[in-house]
C-alpha cells in the first residue's frame, strides 16, 4: 500500500509536508549551529578574560604610570592571538578607556567612577548603551590598578563572524531552499494542471454519464444490472415504466426485481435456463411471460450476460424487450400452419403428418387404422346460388358437428373446400367404423339454419384401411377418394369401403393420365387469365394464367382433379413447359401496348429440377418481355421438403430477373416455415382468409398478422378472392398492394383481355 494511501493525502500535499520538515530541520540545526558556536566563544571570553586581566597585572606592577598607547598595543596584540573578533577593553580609575578593536573607544573617556562598575554584566551594559551597540562578554576587575579587564564581543562582530564562517553552509541551504521551492512551484502547476484536467474529465464523464443515462431511457425496453450473489437490482431504466406500470424508483425502494414479476406459468422454465447462463459467462437470450402492474400478461425477450468483477462478485446486465405483437403474431401465424382459418380444424398438412405416422405405426407396431374421406353432396349448387359467403358458414356448422362425433383418439381435419377427412387409430373391429360413419351422415344430413335459410345437404364417405387396402399413405388416400366417388356416383348420402373391384373410377384415371400427351397434340388446354389489380389505384398490373381442360370423353375437368396426377405420373414437365410458353405469348404481344404488364404463372414444386433455371433463361431469351414481369407461383408444400436443394435453383432463377410468389399463403404449413430461406418477393393471401372479412375479426386480424410480417419482410401482398367492396375496403385499410377476385373480373381468355384490359383502361371504383 502507498504512503499516500496511509497518510491520507495526495502527492503534492505530501510534497509539501517533507518541504516544510526540511526547512524546519535545516533551521533548527542553523540555529543550533548558532547558539553552539556563541557559547564556544563565550567560554574563550572567559578564559581571555582571566589571562588577560594577569598579564595586565603583571604589565602595570612595571609600569609606574598606565601609557595608553601601550595599553592599546598589549591590548591588540592579545585580542588577535585570541580571537579574531574579540575585543579586550581596559577601564581605568580616571574613566579612559582603552580598546583593541573597537577605535571609537580609544576617543572615549568614560565618566562615571569605578564604582559605578561593580558589577561587570552592568559595565558591559554600559558599555554597549555608550557605544549604541549590545555588547556581550566577561568583566574582571584588577584591584592594583583600579581597573576593570573587559573581554566583549558585539553581537553584529559576532554574527558577522558566524556568517562568513559558515557561509558556504547557509549558500547550500539557500540553494536547497530554492530548489524546494522550484519544486513545489512546478508541482503546483503540474497539480493545477491535473486538477484542471480532472474538472474537466469530471464534466466529460458526467455529461457522459448524462448523455448514457438519457441514451438509456431512450432505448425501447428495460435496461438493468442485477447482482447475482445478493439477488438485488443494482439498476433499472426508466423503460421499467413502459414495459412493466412500475417507475425504477419502484424496484430500487421495494427492493423488487422485474423477476419477480414472472408468470407463474413461466417461471420453472426461467429458473432452469437463467441458472446455466447466469453462470456461464455466456450471451443468453430468454423468453418469458411477465406480468405489468396492470395485470396485462406482456411477452418479453430478455438478453444479456453474466459478468465477474475483479472481487468475483457475478453481475447480469441486460435488457428486457416488449415482444407481445411479435409473440402473438408468431402464435398466429403457427396457427395458420396447422389450423383451417375457416372451420379451425386441423388442415391438410397437420393430417398428412398424421398420416405418415399412423403408417409407420401400423408397420412396427402392427395396429390398424381407417381414413374416412367426407365430401359433402351438392355444395356447389348452395355455394354458386347462395354465395360463397353462405357457403362457408355452412361449412363451419358442418365442421361443429363433426367436432361433437369425433373421439378425441381420433383426428379430423379439412382438406379444403367440402373436405373433410378423419383418422381413426387402434381399430379394432370393423363395425366401429361402420358406427361412426352412421352417426356422421345422419348429423349431416339434419337441417343447417342459417338467417333465413333451412339448407340441406348430406355428404359421401369413402373409406380405406391400413394395412388391408394399403401401407401407403397415397395409395390410401387415392383408395378412399375413388370410394368416396362411389358413393358420389349412387346419388351421395352414405359410406363406401374401398374394394378392388371399384375400377371404373381407376379407369377414369387411367383416361387421365393417357390424355394428357393428346389434350396438348389436339389443342384440349386453354389458357384463360384473371387480372391482378393495384388496390389503391383500381389500375390492371397484370394476370395470373389458369389452365382449363375440355376432355373430349371426360368433359371439363377440373385443375384440382388433373394436376395431381399429373404430377404423379410425371407429365408436369411438359404441361408446364406448355403453360410457361403460352403465358409468355400472351406477355410478348401485351407488352407492346403495356410494357409494365406483368404475367404470374403457377409453377409445381416437381418442376423445379438442376434443369429448371436454364430451362427459364431458354425461354426468356426466345420471348422478348421486360426484366421482372414474369412471376412465377409456388403452391405444392412438396417444394419445402427439400429446402437445401431448392433455395439454390430457386436463387439462380431470380438471377435471371424473374419473380417468386407464395400462392394460397396460410393454408400451408410448409410455406410459412421455410419463408426466410427462399427469394421470395410476393405473397398471396388465400381467399379462405379475406371472405369473412365483413363480419370476422378474427380474419381480420390474421389478415393484419400476415400484411404486418410481408411488409416486415419486405415483400408485397396480393389477395385473392376478393368479391365486394368491404373486403377490399378493410385490406385497403391493413396495407395490401392488389388483389384479384370476381369484384373485378373472373377469368377470361385471352381475347377478352386483350380487348378489355389491354386496348383500354379498366379500373374499379373503390
Amino acid at each position: 500500500m502507498q504512503l499516500t494511501n496511509v497518510l491520507g493525502f495526495s502527492k503534492f500535499k505530501l510534497v509539501i509536508w517533507l518541504a516544510s520538515i526540511w526547512l524546519l530541520l535545516v533551521s533548527l540545526l542553523l540555529l543550533d549551529n548558532y547558539y553552539t558556536e556563541k557559547s564556544h566563544v563565550f567560554s574563550e571570553l572567559l578564559f581571555k578574560t582571566q589571562s588577560g586581566a594577569m598579564q595586565y597585572e603583571l604589565l602595570i606592577s612595571s609600569q609606574v604610570d598606565e601609557d595608553a598607547t601601550y595599553k592599546k598595543e598589549f591590548l591588540y596584540s592579545l585580542a588577535n592571538s585570541f580571537h579574531p573578533t574579540l575585543d579586550l577593553t581596559i577601564i581605568s580609575k580616571n574613566g579612559r578607556i582603552a580598546s583593541s578593536t573597537l577605535e571609537q573607544l580609544n576617543q572615549l573617556s568614560y565618566s562615571p567612577v569605578l564604582h559605578q562598575f561593580s558589577n561587570d554584566i552592568k559595565c558591559i551594559e554600559s558599555l554597549g548603551r555608550l557605544l549604541a551597540e549590545p555588547l556581550s562578554g566577561c568583566m574582571v576587575s584588577i584591584e592594583n590598578a583600579q581597573s576593570f579587564f573587559l573581554a566583549s564581543l558585539s553581537t553584529k562582530a559576532f554574527r558577522n563572524f558566524w556568517l562568513q564562517k559558515n557561509k558556504h553552509y547557509l549558500v547550500a541551504s539557500l540553494i536547497s531552499f530554492l530548489a524546494f521551492g522550484l519544486l513545489v512551484y512546478l508541482l503546483s502547476l503540474i497539480q493545477a494542471k491535473i486538477l484542471t484536467q480532472e474538472v474537466e474529465n469530471s464534466l466529460k464523464y458526467k455529461q457522459k454519464d448524462e448523455d448514457f443515462k438519457r441514451l438509456i431511457s431512450n432505448l425501447p425496453g428495460l435496461v438493468y444490472r442485477f447482482k447475482v450473489t445478493d439477488k438485488k437490482l443494482m439498476f433499472v431504466s426508466s423503460g421499467s415504466l413502459q414495459l412493466l406500470g412500475y417507475p425504477p424508483e419502484h424496484f430500487m425502494q421495494n427492493d423488487l426485481t422485474p423477476f419477480d414479476l414472472i408468470d407463474d406459468d413461466d417461471i420453472n422454465d426461467f429458473t432452469q435456463q437463467s441458472h446455466s447462463a447466469r453462470f456461464s459467462l455466456k450471451p443468453f437470450e430468454l423468453v418469458y411471460r411477465v406480468n405489468s402492474l396492470s395485470g396485462e400478461r406482456k411477452w418479453v425477450l430478455d438478453r444479456g450476460r453474466c459478468i465477474k468483477d475483479q472481487d468475483g462478485q457475478h453481475f447480469v446486465e441486460g435488457v428486457m424487450l416488449d415482444i407481445t405483437e411479435r409473440e402473438l403474431v408468431r402464435q398466429q401465424i403457427e396457427y395458420l400452419a396447422i389450423q383451417d382459418p375457416l372451420t379451425e380444424l386441423y388442415n391438410r398438412y397437420k393430417f398428412n403428418d398424421e398420416l405418415v405416422d399412423a403408417v409407420d405405426d401400423a408397420t412396427r407396431k402392427k395396429e390398424h387404422f381407417a381414413m374416412l374421406f367426407i365430401d359433402l353432396d351438392r355444395f356447389k349448387n348452395i355455394n354458386d346460388s347462395l354465395g360463397h359467403q353462405l357457403g362457408d358458414r355452412l361449412l363451419r356448422k358442418v365442421a361443429s358437428r363433426l367436432q361433437t362425433l369425433v373421439p378425441e383418439q381420433h383426428f379430423l381435419a379439412r382438406m379444403g373446400g367440402d373436405e373433410f377427412v378423419v383418422l381413426m387409430r387402434n381399430i379394432v373391429q370393423k363395425n366401429e367404423i361402420e358406427l361412426l360413419a352412421d352417426k356422421i351422415n345422419s348429423a349431416v344430413r339434419k337441417p343447417f339454419n342459417i338467417d333465413s335459410y333451412q339448407l340441406r345437404t348430406s355428404c359421401s364417405i369413402g373409406i380405406s384401411l391400413c394395412p388391408d387396402d394399403s401401407t401407403q399413405s397415397h395409395i390410401l388416400w387415392r383408395y378412399a377418394d375413388t370410394a368416396m366417388y362411389q358413393i358420389k356416383n349412387r346419388g351421395g348420402d352414405g359410406y363406401q369401403f374401398f374394394t378392388s373391384k371399384m375400377g371404373d373410377l381407376v379407369q377414369q384415371r387411367i383416361k387421365i393420365e393417357h390424355g394428357f400427351i393428346p389434350g396438348l397434340e389436339h389443342k384440349e388446354f386453354e389458357l384463360y387469365f384473371q387480372p391482378q389489380v393495384d388496390i389503391n389505384t383500381g389500375k390492371v398490373l397484370g394476370a395470373e394464367a389458369l389452365i382449363r381442360w375440355n376432355h373430349p370423353t371426360l368433359g371439363f375437368i377440373s385443375p384440382a382433379e388433373f394436376i395431381p396426377i399429373a404430377e404423379e405420373t410425371g407429365f408436369i414437365h411438359e404441361l408446364g413447359d406448355w403453360i410457361i410458353h403460352e403465358s409468355l405469348t400472351q406477355l410478348e404481344r401485351w407488352q407492346k401496348i403495356n410494357p409494365q404488364m406483368t404475367m404470374a404463372v403457377n409453377v409445381s414444386a416437381l418442376q423445379i429440377t438442376q434443369e429448371f433455371p436454364d430451362k427459364i433463361a431458354s425461354f426468356l431469351k426466345q420471348y422478348h418481355i421486360n426484366k421482372n414481369t414474369l412471376e412465377l407461383e409456388i403452391t405444392e408444400s412438396l417444394l419445402m421438403e427439400n429446402i437445401g436443394f431448392v433455395q439454390p435453383l430457386l436463387s439462380k432463377v431470380c438471377d435471371h430477373d424473374v419473380f417468386f410468389a407464395i400462392d394460397d399463403f396460410g393454408t400451408g404449413y410448409s410455406s410459412l416455415s421455410y419463408l426466410r430461406y427462399l427469394p421470395i418477393n410476393k405473397l398471396k393471401i388465400d381467399r379462405a382468409f379475406v371472405m369473412n372479412l365483413e363480419t370476422n375479426q378474427e380474419d381480420v386480424a390474421m389478415v393484419k398478422a400476415i400484411i404486418s410480417m410481408s411488409k416486415n419482410l419486405n415483400l408485397k401482398v396480393l389477395a385473392e378472392g376478393i368479391e365486394t367492396q368491404s373486403q377490399l375496403r378493410i385490406l385497403q385499410e391493413q396495407g395490401c398492394d392488389s388483389f384479384q377476385g370476381y369484384l373485378f373480373s373472373r377469368p377470361v381468355d385471352k381475347d377478352t383481355f386483350y380487348d378489355l384490359y389491354i386496348n383500354c383502361d379498366q379500373t374499379i371504383t373503390s
